[in-house]
């Protein structure tokens, strides 16, 4: 395999760049601008998120759809446990609810550094590399009278709305890399309310996606 940096030589360069083929890894001067591409043809760039994919560091959680009747919540948390070494890049979070169109729409609300949920189920943390090991994080959700960390107010909570109709709202408008970072020891949730103007249930699920990095 033949590198080559603009150039520049290891010998020549005052060590402005130094090969490791031992570990396979390359190190530059932190004022030299680099530009790599395959001997023949061109290589398109690559974000952060798709190279995790392509390593089989990245993750999906779906909740299942789960019914809430009126004075219900839907309660999720997304937690990295303190010491697992990792950092999570948080890709994109997705709500979906299944309310009739015309009728008054329900409302979701985001809540940060959340108390941990009692009783509640997990969902796991799939690799998107198909057949590659899950995540040891997971999503934890719970249908419950009271909403995240607090009890239901009389008015309307939350950052906003959902769509009626099943239609997919994405909290993190398409970014094409991380909008959050949860550290070891950090969380976040969100809750999706049922009021007392809701006469049957509704079912609703959250999709959240990320990818993993070593602390150090």
């Amino acid at each position: 395999m033949t590198l080559t940096v603009f150039g520049l030589d290891q010998s020549a360069d005052n060590n402005k760049i130094k090969i490791d083929a031992l570990n396979n890894t390359v190190r530059v001067d932190e004022n030299t601008t680099v530009s790599v591409a395959p001997q023949n043809g061109s290589m398109p760039a690559m974000g952060l998120y798709a190279q995790a994919v392509r390593d089989g560091r990245a993750f999906t959680a779906v909740t299942p759809l789960v019914g809430i009747n009126s004075g219900q919540f839907l309660n999720v948390v997304f937690a990295n446990p303190a010491g697992s070494g990792i950092n999570c890049f948080i890709v994109s979070r997705k709500l979906t609810a299944n309310r009739a169109e015309g009728s008054r729409p329900i409302a979701y609300g985001f809540v940060p550094s959340p108390d941990p949920l009692t009783g509640h189920d997990t969902a796991t943390g799939f690799n998107r590399w198909t057949g590659e090991a899950p995540s040891s994080i997971g999503l934890d959700y719970v249908v419950a009278s009271q909403r995240l960390n607090k009890t239901p107010p009389i008015d309307t909570p939350g950052m906003g709305l959902l769509p009626n109709g099943g239609q997919t709202f994405n909290i993190d408008d398409d970014n094409p890399d991380a909008t959050r970072v949860v550290p070891p020891g950090g969380s976040f949730g969100f809750f999706v309310g049922a009021y007392g103007y809701q006469q049957n249930a509704d079912q609703c699920r959250m999709v959240v996606t990320w990818y993993e990095e070593p602390t150090s």
